[in-house]
């Protein structure tokens, strides 16, 4: 009984590291098209934006999965929920937008293979540092998130000034200022935990 206990929460701890080491990797699960160039329509340039908005929101919306496997405080748990329902909203509007408009593809982020590629390498390492993380845990996926928080409040902002949808424009605009509220609130929390004494734990 207890061998099989122990095994299946192996198993259910292997599926969870899979799926954060996933959340992280992002990008790696789809195949892009070849970069849009400088010459690019501005419908190419939204979709490249729209694209690469819905993959961050995809995967941020999943950031409180590590909290099964991973211990944090309560402030720091409530931050990765607040963080995973605000994007897992976001992307469900997104997707919205997309199915509305036939003319805006959301599967063409546009990246170059060379920066998809060390985008991918950097997330795979950053996974692993995380998920092993002791004592550091908390410190790494708040810095991963305000990273993350920061990109996704800009790219919002930049997609906002050049969608001509006031909607959607309208739409953008607040998101983004969630990101940004999320992102102050993360700063706000690294800045508490690295300032505590060294043998507070």
């Amino acid at each position: 009984g207890a061998d099989v206990n122990q095994i299946l929460s192996m198993r259910a701890q292997a599926v969870i590291i899979i799926a954060f080491s996933t959340t992280l990797l992002g990008g790696c699960r789809q195949k892009f098209a070849a970069p849009i160039s400088d010459a690019a329509t501005q419908q190419q340039q939204l979709d490249a934006g729209y694209s690469l908005l819905l993959g961050l929101m995809e995967d941020e919306s999943r950031v409180k999965d590590v909290l099964v496997i991973k211990s944090a405080p309560d402030d720091t748990k409530t931050l990765l929920k607040d963080i995973s329902t605000t994007c897992s909203e976001a992307a469900e509007q997104l997707q919205a937008f997309g199915e509305a408009d036939p003319d805006l593809a959301m599967d063409q982020p546009g990246l170059p293979l060379l920066e998809q590629a060390t985008r991918d390498a950097i997330a795979s390492a950053t996974a692993g540092r995380i998920l092993l993380a002791g004592k550091t845990f908390e410190v790494r996926i708040l810095l991963t998130q305000a990273e993350a928080l920061n990109y996704g409040n800009f790219l919002a902002r930049s997609i906002a000034k050049g969608d001509t949808d006031p909607d959607r424009s309208k739409y953008l605009d607040g998101l983004a200022s969630r990101l940004e509220q999320l992102w102050k609130r993360t700063t706000a929390r690294f800045d508490e935990l690295v300032q505590q004494p060294a043998d507070s734990g």
